[in-house]
């Protein structure tokens, strides 16, 4: 009667469903294949998870096209000079794994099995709407970029029919990016607040002494006024001084003249 050894078996999990900064993982194997509608070269990897911890023995494969629509196995060296395509995220998963280079895919494949790396694992969803885990770009747990080994925030986590997560990009190169952003942002508010606290500040003493130049304008027109007033007064005052004399003037000159002629 066979036996059964459930001592040494772990729950399955079901797969992972929520996005890591970081995972420290151990290549399985790559193999090499072909796309099913266009038949592409293409190399599938499969890596289980070291750490984190409540990850660790969960396996996903990620798929890597290096052949191209004009080179679909990829022969010619041009098709391999895609840096940001296949090519260049294969060359990078092997050398970051430590595994020696080679033009010979068999020598590359063999070396690379059982080595670890570390990369960020985003959760994107597929045409049924379930959520699917993909390898990002390849760490030496030595680099001084190396994401760190972790859950994403909330933030990073897909929404139903939506894929999450930026091709080529770490969720810590991102979280540090964000990070530096959010401190720009918030120098930029307190600048604006500062200077919004001082615009009412200075519009304000602009209105008060606009206040002040009006009250004395008003002051030096009333001035003006009543020293013209005064002026025209004195002018008056002078005029019926002048008339008196005048008069008087006239009375004895009429006086002088009656007695010139008794005289006579």
């Amino acid at each position: 009667m066979p036996k059964s050894y459930f001592d040494e078996t772990e729950e399955a999990q079901g797969g992972i469903t929520t996005p890591l900064t970081g995972a420290l993982v151990k290549i399985i194997g790559i193999e090499r294949t072909k796309t099913r509608e266009k038949g592409l070269r293409m190399y599938v990897e499969e890596v289980e998870i070291k750490q984190p911890k409540q990850y660790k023995g969960i396996r996903i494969k990620d798929w890597i096209v290096v052949g191209s629509e004009d080179d679909p196995l990829a022969k010619r060296p041009e098709t391999w000079r895609r840096s940001e395509g296949g090519p260049g995220r294969l060359k990078r998963l092997i050398t970051r794994a430590g595994a020696p280079l080679s033009d010979d895919d068999e020598e590359w494949m063999e070396a690379v099995e059982e080595r670890e790396y570390v990369t960020p694992v985003h959760i994107r969803m597929d045409d049924d709407g379930e959520p699917r885990a993909r390898l990002g770009l390849a760490f030496r747990p030595s680099d001084e970029d190396c994401p760190e080994i972790g859950e994403a925030d909330e933030d990073d986590k897909p929404s139903k029919g939506k894929a999450k997560g930026k091709k080529g990009a770490t969720a810590a190169g991102k979280k540090l990016r964000d990070r530096k952003k959010g401190d720009d942002d918030e120098d930029e508010d307190e600048k604006d607040d500062e200077d919004e606290d001082e615009k009412p500040k200075k519009g304000k003493k602009g209105k008060d002494e606009d206040d002040e130049d009006d009250e004395d304008e008003k002051k030096s027109s009333k001035s003006s006024k009543k020293s013209s007033k005064k002026d025209d007064d004195d002018d008056d005052d002078d005029d019926e001084d002048e008339k008196p004399k005048s008069s008087k003037a006239k009375s004895k000159s009429k006086k002088k003249d009656e007695d010139d002629d008794e005289d006579e």
